[in-house]
């Protein structure tokens, strides 16, 4: 949306390009679920100790340790992959763009839990 609102004379590929959407909209779904899930393997077992649920929160950790790397790498570079095709279909880097890599690595600030 950015791209398409920075240049009013010029359109960007995206009206033009049906098969670089399909690939923008697949990476914003799959950088959407992996931060939803990094973020609730990051708060939850905070919130199940707060709650006094131990077991259910160890469970969690569990699998956070077991998908947490991945999700990590998914997570980068479905956004680097994102700012890489909109860059190639405007003809130029987009620094509009460059904050969402903050935005998905936000969930890693949380410190880890205590266990």
């Amino acid at each position: 949306m950015a791209v398409e609102m920075h240049d009013d004379k010029e359109k960007s590929g995206m009206l033009a390009s049906e098969y670089a959407f399909l690939v923008f909209a697949v990476l914003v779904m799959t950088e959407i679920m992996c931060v939803m899930a990094l973020s609730m393997y990051r708060i939850s077992p905070w919130l199940l100790r707060i709650t006094g649920d131990q077991g259910e929160a160890d469970r969690v950790t569990a699998a956070k340790k077991r998908y947490g790397t991945i999700l990590q790498r998914t997570t980068v570079v479905a956004t680097v992959t994102r700012r890489i095709v909109v860059s190639m279909d405007a003809g130029a880097f987009s620094t509009n763009l460059a904050l969402s890599l903050g935005i998905a690595l936000a969930a890693f600030l949380v410190p880890k839990p205590k266990v």
